[in-house]
């Protein structure tokens, strides 16, 4: 696996776990 996969990988894992916090927070709120 190229390191470029990799960055990508791990940039689509981070921006998930920002949009289930953001959903979480609109939801408690």
């Amino acid at each position: 696996m190229c390191r470029c996969t990799g960055y990508s990988q791990m940039y689509e894992a981070i921006r998930a776990a920002i949009a289930a916090e953001r959903s979480a927070v609109s939801i408690t709120k």
